[in-house]
């Protein structure tokens, strides 16, 4: 698991940063977490499921059907689909809530992608304002993550109406069947009963 910490001029004045070259990393995901405004993009291109968490349902984009799969990521690390979750666009870096400060969140990065070298982009430049580079995932990171609480309500309205249910997925590789659990879909048949009201 990466260990993250807030970018600041304490930290990271002097230190520079790693873009993944390859998304390796990721090898091992099944599943990924979606934000309600790339779904139009993401529908497109990839399976969309809902996973249960603690809090309530979790939208997601299914990369695989087995443990430790992700099919959308070839051996060598490259992405094979033609949308990527932001995840993992903005890897290293998230958008993490600051604790105490109700609504006030900071940029992060993965402490494993921070070096004191010469190689990597720098966090600042030379009047200790933040580059270019870092300033653009800000934007990115929060544009989505601004969705992340309304993404949250939906999950928790279509819920509320029982619009979520198991999805029954059966694999078979000739010899045995193996069931796919932990994924759940919108329950077509309770959507068509839905009151009016309820509907909207």
């Amino acid at each position: 698991m990466p260990t993250y910490a807030a970018i600041s001029h304490e930290l990271h004045r002097n230190k520079r940063w790693l873009r993944h070259t390859s998304l390796a990393f990721s090898k091992t995901d099944t599943v990924a977490p979606l934000f309600v405004n790339e779904l139009a993009a993401a529908v497109q291109a990839m399976p969309i499921a809902f996973v249960k968490q603690e809090q309530g349902f979790v939208l997601v984009v299914v990369m695989g059907l087995r443990p430790g799969e992700n099919l959308l990521v070839s051996a060598e690390g490259k992405w094979l689909a033609e949308y990527m979750p932001v995840s993992y666009r903005s890897s290293p870096f998230v958008l993490l809530a600051v604790t105490g400060l109700e609504g006030q969140q900071v940029l992060c990065i993965d402490e494993g992608c921070v070096t004191e070298g010469a190689e990597g982009e720098p966090f600042f430049n030379e009047n200790g304002e933040v580059t270019e580079a870092i300033s653009e995932i800000f934007k990115l990171v929060k544009q989505f993550n601004a969705s992340r609480q309304l993404t949250q309500n939906i999950c928790a309205v279509l819920a509320e109406h029982d619009l979520i249910s198991p999805w029954k997925i059966v694999l078979n590789n000739g010899v045995e069947e193996q069931s796919v659990a932990g994924l759940y879909k919108i329950d077509e048949a309770v959507l068509n009963t839905l009151s009016d009201e309820a509907f909207l």
